[in-house]
């Protein structure tokens, strides 16, 4: 009963609050704890900067998983209420729906209003490429794109994580998937990165086929079918670099009958609707539906669980 209660309520403080402030929030030093390292182990050639970089990513695991494990279990015996309240707003901050919401709506009224330099520059919370030569079709494909990528790294995987691994396994997830975005990409950090970045595709590799599957379930439960997404997903899911990110991606592109495209890399879907602002409150409306759907399988998950125990 504990672990759903938490998950729940860890839920609705993210649906009701949103982020906490940059000086409360643990992400935000996992990413100074990256850069303070990074500068010390970004060294030597391509076989030392591979070790280097697989310690670093170990030690910022480690930090963030090894310290909350025992201050949780110390708190649990002794101050339970505290336990609690500590363990909902950790959990939270591993997850981010309401900030998601929020940053694809500013896009979209940006674009509303033709602001055109502000809606790029607002997508940059977003997405990690490029955007100052995007026009609007491709700003409104980055936006949505993001809202389908993060429904596994931002609701699923942290999700499922905390359900088999308590609020470490869900804190491990996060500076995972925070190492991934820093150092885990190709140029620089080719090599540097890349225990990161592997490390991350395993760690996403059933959460995003589930989350794929979930977004297509949305896909029906809102009237836009559930053969379409799924057929997209499974057709074009490996177009994506990232063994992973094609799944969601391509499920919302099947759910909104958009072709989403990152220029020069993939073109996800097939254009039955044009690509509009309100595509973007349509794919919030995805990331609502499936997070719901994904909160209650996971319920569903904890409650077997409780009953294997038992």
């Amino acid at each position: 009963m504990e672990t759903y209660l938490i998950l729940i309520s860890a839920f609705f403080l993210d649906l009701i609050c949103g982020e906490p402030p940059a000086v409360l929030h643990p992400v935000v030093y996992i990413g100074k704890l990256i850069g303070f390292f990074e500068k010390y182990f970004f060294k030597g050639n391509t076989f030392f900067q591979f070790l280097l970089g697989t310690c670093l990513s170990l030690l910022v695991i480690t930090t963030f998983t090894i310290p909350p494990y025992f201050f949780l279990q110390f708190l649990k015996e002794r101050i339970y209420p505290i336990y609690f309240l500590i363990s909902v707003f950790l959990l939270k901050t591993t997850f981010a729906i309401r900030a998601l919401k929020i940053s694809a709506a500013a896009v979209k009224d940006s674009l509303s209003k033709r602001d055109y330099c502000r809606a790029r520059s607002q997508l940059r919370s977003l997405v990690s490429r490029e955007t100052g030569d995007l026009d609007e079709r491709l700003i409104i494909s980055a936006a949505v794109e993001s809202v389908g990528e993060n429904i596994t790294d931002s609701v699923v995987s942290p999700w499922l994580s905390f359900v088999f691994f308590g609020v470490p396994g869900a804190m491990a997830f996060r500076a995972i998937n925070t190492l991934d975005a820093m150092i885990g990409y190709h140029g620089k950090y080719e090599y540097f990165g890349k225990f990161a970045s592997r490390l991350d595709d395993i760690v996403n590799f059933i959460p995003a086929r589930i989350a794929g599957f979930l977004i297509c379930f949305a896909g029906f439960l809102t009237g836009r079918g559930f053969y379409s997404p799924l057929t997209t997903m499974l057709r074009e899911a490996r177009k994506t670099e990232s063994p992973n990110a094609g799944f969601s991606i391509g499920a919302i592109a099947g759910s909104l009958g958009v072709e989403l495209e990152k220029p020069g890399h993939y073109r996800i879907g097939r254009s039955k609707n044009p690509l509009h602002t309100n595509t973007i409150q349509d794919a919030a409306e995805v990331l609502i539906i499936t997070s719901s759907l994904a909160l209650a399988l996971c319920i569903g998950i904890i409650l077997v669980k409780e009953r294997i125990v038992d």
